[in-house]
């Protein structure tokens, strides 16, 4: 998520981060390693993106929030890296039950009282909510603040993990601009798109059985079966049902440039079980 004229910054990072986090993780195995890994990578990408900045004349800088499964032990394992207004919330759900949204991380600004904490022991004051200006208290890039005032804005992202069980079944993580209503309104978006990806399931099994049964295929005319693959293809499927909830955070409109980015990884589809699959879909 760019700040202060950072989408340069934020084009840089999304490119570069994971290949410095993939030789970050090359030789680590247990959590621990796992975790300081991804501390490691964002830091390395600070000082390199801060860098890269001053050469080209770029400005600004940008929040980062990352999802890294780890698919080695059993059961699985989700990391999750959370660096500025961003937020992400997990959809726990047990057959029969609710879902409900569990919040990963916590947004870095002066509104938080552990950066408030952290922000009065550097000598830091916030301003209108603003720490040196800016609405975030950690970032990658913004050279000149760091500079301006060592030690108050941070690199150093916030890493939280835990088991992949047949509860969990997705994670949404969103910019800032999708969580105006703070973590309600992450555990709205969270139960509507469990209610929405049940439907979104049940109709696209469906369509799967109609398309793959002969008897049936032979009923249908060949506009009803271009239909049904059209339906399947750009309806029933994550992307849809993510591109209608950020309508809904955006109160309804259809905007061409919505102003936040909304990412679902969906990390056990409910047909199976037994391993993990990832199915994602993002707004931006």
């Amino acid at each position: 998520e760019a700040h202060a004229g950072g989408e340069e910054c934020a084009a840089w990072v999304a490119s570069e981060l994971p290949r410095r986090l993939a030789a970050r993780l090359a030789d680590c195995s247990d959590s621990a390693a796992i975790k300081a890994a991804v501390r490691e990578a964002y830091e390395a990408c600070d000082a390199a993106l801060i860098a890269e900045a001053e050469a080209r004349g770029w400005g600004g800088g940008c929040g980062v929030g990352l999802l890294l499964v780890d698919t080695c032990p059993t059961p699985p394992r989700a990391y999750l890296a959370s660096l500025g207004a961003g937020r992400a919330f997990a959809c726990c759900k047990q057959d029969g039950q609710a879902a409900r949204a569990v919040p990963l991380g916590r947004p870095h600004s002066a509104a938080d009282a552990k950066e408030k904490g952290r922000l009065a022991k550097a000598g830091a004051t916030a301003s209108g909510g603003l720490v040196c200006g800016l609405p975030v208290s950690r970032s990658l890039g913004d050279g000149a603040a760091k500079r301006a005032a060592p030690g108050v804005l941070l690199p150093t992202p916030d890493v939280s993990s835990f088991d992949i069980s047949a509860a969990q079944r997705f994670v949404l993580l969103g910019s800032s601009g999708a969580w105006k209503g703070g973590a309600a309104a992450g555990e709205t978006a969270v139960q509507k798109l469990s209610a929405e990806l049940a439907r979104m399931d049940a109709r696209r099994n469906e369509i799967a059985a109609m398309l793959s049964d002969d008897s049936r295929l032979a009923l249908l005319a060949a506009g009803r079966v271009n239909a049904l693959q059209r339906e399947r293809d750009e309806r029933a499927c994550e992307g849809a049902v993510l591109a209608d909830l950020s309508r809904s955070l955006a109160g309804g409109k259809q905007l061409a440039d919505p102003p936040f980015a909304l990412l679902l990884v969906r990390t056990l589809p409910p047909d199976d079980r037994a391993a993990v699959a990832l199915h994602a879909a993002s707004t931006a």
